[in-house]
């Protein structure tokens, strides 16, 4: 479900990320959440398409991923990764 977050309309929201649209900067943006440590390949592929079906269907000219809190590590779930 969408709500209006000021002049910026969140799309869909889950545990791993927030898809925003910001009419007034013409912008489309993902933001992912700390809960994106807990993603899969998968999940994280999902996202990608999400957001590229979006900003193909809502003409945007500025894409914005923010990756301040994004926690994935591709390839990482179900392996022993060092540190």
């Amino acid at each position: 479900m969408a709500s209006n977050t000021g002049v910026r309309t969140e799309l869909y929201r889950d545990q791993f990320g927030i898809l925003l649209e910001d009419l007034s900067n013409r912008m489309l943006e993902l933001k992912w959440l700390d809960g994106s440590s807990a993603m899969t390949d998968e999940d994280f592929k999902a996202w990608l398409d999400r957001f590229s079906t979006e900003a193909e269907a809502r003409r945007q000219p500025h894409l914005v991923i923010d990756v301040r809190q994004f926690r994935h590590r591709p390839g990482a779930r179900g392996r022993s990764v060092a540190r």
